[in-house]
């Protein structure tokens, strides 16, 4: 079942996130109030998952809250698409919504994550086998590009919101079918005065590798939200060829997830995080450099390799350095700085530079700063 969660919720999630972009700008929004709108999401997540992860680990209930929080997102973003030519005319309004939506899509991940370790640990015993169920994220997210691309061939990018809609709430669907499990709870909801989480927030290693993966999420999150909007611009493709390349990416992540426990056990985690920061900081500047198509299917297909090793290392890095209690709190620092924090400098910066500099020029800074990071990490944890 936690499978099929993954699978179904990436393709709600990958209708929204890959062509809504394309949406937004051929509705006739610039780079820079697409990254204003954009970045709302990274605002509220610095609020909701907080917010979320301690209610969470205070109730005990990833379950029920996962719920609550794609049910939320299904509801807004269905509200748009009866909407649609008020909220285009009314940017404000617009906004409002935005923040309305980000309130429940932002929370997500850390409960998704903390259901998914703790009835792995409760059921087999072993949370090693996240990478197992997370490929199936990549699975679900390559099956719905390229056939939602397809269907945007002849019918209009409104669509989107239904059907990203009626998926989320499919998801809801499955988290309810899926058994309660037990497990330690927070005595209080102020995180900084519970004992647990300031073990988190007092650990050095944590703090260094948090502003390391800052540092790549500002230029990450810049190059990603404006990436389909670069394809169809400079590299002249269409939803069928966009849906196909996010697919192929996706799917290139399914052999890492699968046999990410084994490579970190092999390896290490601060190489196995290293490794990723590297690979997907030299494919921002290979897509800033070239524009040929071949090239950009290539070097996502790398993409996969590289963002796998960051997302499992970062999952797992917070989870063993996080008390049962305070589980959902540490993936909800995890997330609350890459999708958080990054996401605001970003996105919002990241339209202004594109429409300034021209988004080749952003693909080389984001390189640039990716490269930062690893630095980062190897100064403190290599040397």
């Amino acid at each position: 079942m936690l499978k099929l969660i993954f699978g179904v919720s990436a393709m709600a999630m990958s209708v929204f996130l890959v062509f809504s972009r394309i949406y937004f700008k051929e509705a006739g929004l610039s780079n820079g109030e697409i990254g204003v709108l954009l970045s709302i999401p990274g605002f509220i997540l610095v609020f909701s998952q907080p917010l979320w992860s301690v209610l969470t680990d205070y109730f005990g209930s990833a379950k029920r809250m996962f719920q609550i929080m794609v049910g939320g997102s299904a509801l807004f973003l269905f509200i748009y698409y009866i909407g649609a030519d008020f909220f285009l005319t009314h940017f404000l309004a617009l906004m409002v919504l935005f923040v309305a939506f980000s309130l429940f899509y932002t929370g997500r991940g850390p409960t998704r994550n903390s259901m998914t370790l703790t009835h792995l640990d409760k059921v087999g015993g072993d949370n090693r086998g996240f990478g197992g169920v997370r490929l199936w994220f990549s699975i679900g997210w390559a099956v719905c590009s390229v056939i939602v691309g397809w269907f945007f061939l002849e019918n209009s990018l409104l669509f989107l919101f239904p059907i990203s809609a009626g998926l989320f709430g499919l998801t809801a669907l499955l988290v309810f079918l899926l058994p309660e499990t037990e497990r330690a709870q927070l005595q209080g909801v102020n995180i900084f005065q519970d004992p647990q989480v300031r073990k988190i927030l007092k650990n050095r290693e944590v703090l260094i590798y948090l502003v390391a993966l800052f540092v790549l999420g500002v230029g990450t999150l810049a190059s990603a939200t404006f990436l389909p909007i670069y394809l169809k611009e400079s590299f002249k493709v269409s939803t069928l060829s966009l849906g196909a390349f996010y697919a192929v990416g996706a799917l290139a992540e399914v052999p890492f997830f699968h046999y990410g426990d084994e490579l970190l056990a092999k390896f290490g985690i601060r190489k196995f995080i290293i490794t990723g920061f590297t690979v997907q900081s030299l494919i921002w500047i290979v897509l800033g450099l070239v524009t040929i198509p071949a090239v950009a299917f290539l070097v996502w297909i790398l993409r996969g390799f590289g963002w796998s090793l960051i997302y499992l290392g970062s999952v797992l890095y917070l989870d063993w350095n996080s008390p049962e209690e305070a589980r959902t709190v540490g993936q909800g620092i995890y997330m609350t700085t890459f999708f958080g924090f990054s996401a605001i400098v970003g996105r919002l910066g990241g339209g202004f530079i594109s429409e300034w500099f021209g988004l080749g020029f952003l693909y080389l800074l984001s390189g640039a700063l990716g490269l930062v990071g690893v630095g980062i990490l190897i100064f403190y944890w290599l040397t």
